[in-house]
């Protein structure tokens, strides 16, 4: 296990971390299915159980069985909607640009990753004005790449630095795991307590 005391680089993960995202998540979701006439209601309670995994596993997570076949039309739909739902519905959370202004001034390399698509990310990133805290940034559609290879992609960039991952999902501490990286679960994400239950297993 890394020693808090080596830690030189810091992985954040997007959503649940940095972007409170579930209410432009909804918005954009709620839109799109009107758009396509479909009769489905989801509640924003159904897709913050879903928020952090990929695409794929959410729109599966979020439709019901009739419509799961159909899941990328629904996705297509949505990612039409990024651009003005997160404008008017993302905001970051309390302290977290302060935070980042603070750990780049103490001359920390700081990473950012998500599963979400380029698009997406794209959007969130230039909307939260945060690029220029970053060494590094990528999502997973970039190089289809799972979260545990983009952290060890992140310590393949920067050898012989201790790394923490910090976020609010059981892949991130799986991430962390997997990479013998230190593990920083945000409780106040939509993973909720699930990083505190995944580090002490």
């Amino acid at each position: 296990m890394i020693n808090p005391n080596d830690v030189e680089i810091l992985v954040f993960d997007l959503d649940g971390t940095i972007l409170q995202s579930e209410k432009a998540n909804f918005e954009a979701i709620k839109k799109a299915l009107f758009e396509l006439g479909w009769n489905v209601t989801i509640t924003e309670e159904d897709l913050s159980k879903h928020l952090g995994e990929t695409s794929e596993r959410a729109y599966k997570g979020i439709l019901p069985p009739d419509k799961i076949p159909m899941w990328e039309e629904l996705r297509k739909k949505v990612r039409e909607q990024y651009v003005p739902t997160i404008s008017n519905y993302g905001k970051a959370f309390p302290g977290v640009i302060e935070t980042l202004k603070i750990l780049k001034k103490r001359s920390y390399k700081l990473a950012l990753y998500t599963n979400s698509s380029v698009q997406y990310f794209n959007v969130a990133v230039s909307f939260l004005g945060i690029k220029k805290y970053f060494d590094h940034t990528e999502c997973i559609q970039e190089n289809s790449l799972t979260k545990i290879e983009l952290v060890r992609k992140i310590i393949d960039k920067f050898p012989n630095l201790g790394v923490a991952v910090i976020g609010d999902r059981i892949h991130d501490i799986e991430a962390a795991k997997e990479n013998n990286a230190l593990s920083i679960g945000i409780l106040y994400g939509y993973g909720k307590d699930e990083p505190q239950k995944q580090i002490l297993q």
